[in-house]
């Protein structure tokens, strides 16, 4: 009832996440046992990229066309599949001024440079802040998902995981 009635005023748009293992299984289990015939599948998964060179573009589109009944199912390694670093400003940093110094028998260690007080000497330099996209998590969110269910969620537990961390980019979860 509530996929026809819709969240907040637009129309439900749910997709399920989960192993690319279990999306098979799951897909005939919800018709066998649930929806019949009366339901689509959407599904975006690594062998989504093998639709030939069809760019995420083209896969909106079709996804966008994609009837009232349509439930999106994702892998969660779809999603975690592909990203990249852009730089989103820039910062100030303090670092030590150290120079090599030599010791016998030929090796080096990096010392400190001291000022006229005797402090470790400083510089201000500029460093790029950058932030991590995940284009397969925007594609989704291009596709107007408003509703997100988790399958075997322990998967994305791992918050160093690209794949934690393109679900989080999904959900826009802060980190705490």
């Amino acid at each position: 009832r509530w996929i026809k009635a819709g969240v907040d005023g637009a129309p439900a748009r749910p997709c399920i996440l989960m192993p690319a293992s279990l999306i098979h299984n799951y897909m005939k289990d919800v018709r066998d046992n649930f929806c019949g015939k009366n339901l689509n599948f959407f599904v975006l998964s690594s062998s989504t990229r093998q639709w030939s060179s069809m760019d995420q573009r083209k896969i909106k589109e079709i996804g966008l066309r994609a009837p009232a009944n349509t439930f999106y199912v994702c892998s969660y390694e779809f999603l975690g599949l592909d990203s990249y670093q852009i730089v989103t400003g820039k910062a100030q940093n303090m670092v030590k001024v150290t120079k090599t110094e030599t010791l016998e028998g030929g090796r080096t260690r990096k010392v400190p440079v001291k000022d006229s007080k005797g402090n470790d000497k400083k510089v201000s330099i500029t460093v790029p802040v950058t932030d991590t996209v995940f284009p397969n998590a925007q594609l989704l969110l291009d596709l107007g998902i408003n509703v997100i269910y988790l399958d075997e969620s322990q998967k994305i537990k791992n918050r160093s995981s690209s794949i934690h961390k393109a679900v989080q980019a999904l959900c826009e979860i802060p980190v705490k």
